[in-house]
């Protein structure tokens, strides 16, 4: 809520959510489209702990993870 009360950028997703939007994007051909969860200054990834992962799903994670290093927060 500072975040967003700073006018920072901020983006909350469940984790679910990100991994079955990444999915349908790379079924379609637009998971580099997709992949904009690296732009928002905040990004909070909500029930990580809820989610068993598969391969895929993990990568995915990875990947959200790894392009937003150094470009903004993870919560």
């Amino acid at each position: 809520m500072e975040a967003i009360s700073k006018g920072l950028k901020t983006y909350f997703i469940t984790l679910s959510d990100l991994v079955s939007q990444l999915r349908k994007a790379e079924q379609q051909d637009k998971l580099e489209k997709k992949m904009a969860f690296v732009k928002p200054s905040v990004l909070i990834i909500d029930e990580i702990g809820y989610l068993n992962l598969d391969p895929q799903s993990a990568h995915y994670l990875f990947q959200v993870i790894s392009r937003r290093y150094e470009r903004g927060s993870i919560k």
